[in-house]
C-alpha cells in the first residue's frame, strides 16, 4: 500500500466514524428534546404547587411564632401573679418577642404577597424564576 492509498482509507475512516458520531449525537439530541418538550409541563406544575407549598408554610411558621408570643403575653398578664415575676425579665421578653414577632410578620406578610402571585399571576412568578436561574 502507498502512502496516498492509506491517506485515502484513513479518511474514509475517519469519515464514517464521523457520521457516526453526528447521527448519534443527532439521536441523542431529538430524543433529549422530545424528553424536555414532553416534561416541560409537568415541571412548570410541579414548580407552582413547591412554590404554593413552600410560601404556606413558612408563613404558617411565622405566624405561629407571632402567635406563641400572644399567648406568652396574655399567660403572663393573666396567669401568673405580679409580685412573682422579675420585670426585668418581663420586660426583655416583651421586648425581644415583640422584635422577633415584627420581623416575622412582615417576613410572613412577604410570604403572603409572594403566594398571591404564584396564585394570580403564575406565568410571571415562572418568568421571574427563569430569569434568576439565568443570572
Amino acid at each position: 500500500m502507498t502512502s496516498s492509498e492509506i491517506d485515502t482509507e484513513l479518511k474514509s475512516k475517519l469519515l464514517d466514524s464521523l457520521k457516526f458520531v453526528n447521527g448519534e449525537l443527532s439521536e441523542g439530541y431529538a430524543a433529549g428534546k422530545a424528553f424536555v418538550i414532553e416534561q416541560a409541563p409537568i415541571v412548570v406544575q410541579e414548580m407552582l404547587r413547591w412554590a404554593i407549598f413552600d410560601r404556606l408554610f413558612f408563613a404558617a411558621i411565622e405566624f405561629s411564632i407571632i402567635v406563641s408570643w400572644l399567648v406568652g403575653i396574655y399567660i403572663i398578664r393573666k396567669k401568673f401573679d405580679r409580685h412573682y415575676l422579675h420585670q426585668d425579665a418581663v420586660q426583655m421578653y416583651l421586648t425581644f418577642g415583640g422584635i422577633t414577632s415584627l420581623i416575622c410578620l412582615v417576613n410572613g406578610l412577604g410570604q403572603i404577597w409572594q403566594l398571591a402571585q404564584v396564585i394570580i399571576a403564575p406565568r410571571l412568578f415562572l418568568i421571574e424564576q427563569a430569569k434568576d436561574l439565568l443570572k
